[in-house]
Parts: C-alpha cells; structure tokens; sequence
C-alpha cells in the first residue's frame, strides 16, 4: 500500500517515526497439542513467533507457507527449525505448485 510504497523511498539515515506493535495479538488453547499455521509471503512474520510459543510449551507446529515465487519465500533459518514447514510457489519453483491454501485441506 502507501505505506510500503513510502518506506521503500527511505533512504539509509533517515529518520523515521514508527508506532507499534498494533493489533491483537494470538493465544495458544492451554489444551492444544498441534498447530497448524498457514501463512502467504509476509504474512508468516507473526506467526514465527506464535509458533516459537507453541514449540515452547510442548506443542507440534506445521506451517504451510506459500509465496509467488522461491526467492519470495520467508527465509526458512528465520523460521523455528523445530517445526514442519511445507511450502507452495505460485509458479512451482520451490515445493509444490500452487496457492498456500490448496493442500491445507490434507493436513486437518
């Protein structure tokens, strides 16, 4: 949006005023055992940590990730080396081809 088109103007030095975190934030169910998290692009950036918490009380995490393309995919060293991760490109360069959602159906 506006905003990313503006923050991808900055330039290294520039000052900037930043506001957060905003939003709520996510609970793990004190009986839950397994969580299956499903996350397109940037959108994995919350979850890494939920997952983290999940992974730290005991639970077993599954992301299914999907991206356009192999290059957009969130870095897996970023991610909890723990966890399962499947992933899905767009254009079937990394994984298996299609949206992130499609093999989610398989895993429930």
């Amino acid at each position: 949006g506006k905003g990313t088109l503006w923050l991808a103007q900055c330039q290294v030095g520039d000052n900037i005023d930043l506001l957060g975190p905003l939003g709520n934030g996510y609970s793990i169910h004190p009986e839950s055992y397994k969580l299956l998290l499903l996350a397109g692009g940037i959108g994995i950036a919350p979850l890494r940590f939920l997952a983290q918490r999940a992974l730290n009380q005991g639970c077993s995490v599954r992301l299914l990730l999907g991206a356009s393309t192999a290059t957009q995919l969130y870095p897996r060293r970023l991610l909890p080396p723990e966890a399962e991760l499947i992933t899905t490109t767009e254009d079937g360069t990394a994984g298996k081809k299609g949206y992130d959602n499609r093999p989610s159906a398989r895993f429930c």
